[in-house]
């Protein structure tokens, strides 16, 4: 009789299923570690996100208007702060952003500053 099922037929043991008589191998082989890749630094940096050509965009954007460029600096900073805790390391471009935000938030407070000391 043929078990079309898979399992075996009149409640015999399949030889699947029986315990101690399979040798499962052992991972990784021969109890060896792998080492870590050479190449593990260079893959890292490949897959992180670049905010350099991001940053030179919102620096357009504080020319057009200071509002958008501001949101969209404060937006890519936050993202690129995810990138980093992601990754465990700073993103290229983000002390660019950080830089831009400092300037845009500084520059118009020290001429506000300036302006009312005239």
């Amino acid at each position: 009789m043929q078990s079309y099922n898979n399992y075996p037929p009149n409640g015999q043991p399949s030889q699947y299923y029986t315990q101690g008589t399979q040798q499962y191998p052992s991972y990784p082989p021969n109890g060896q570690h792998y080492p870590q890749w050479p190449d593990q630094d260079l893959l890292i940096e490949a897959l992180m996100p670049n905010y350099t050509g991001k940053a030179i965009v919102v620096f357009i954007l504080y020319f057009c208007g200071y509002l958008p460029g501001l949101i969209c600096n404060i937006v890519l900073l936050i993202a690129a702060l995810s990138t980093m805790g992601q990754f465990k390391r700073t993103p290229r471009g983000m002390t660019l952003l950080i830089i831009l935000l400092v300037l845009g938030l500084g520059l118009p407070l020290l001429a506000f500053h300036f302006l009312m000391t005239l």
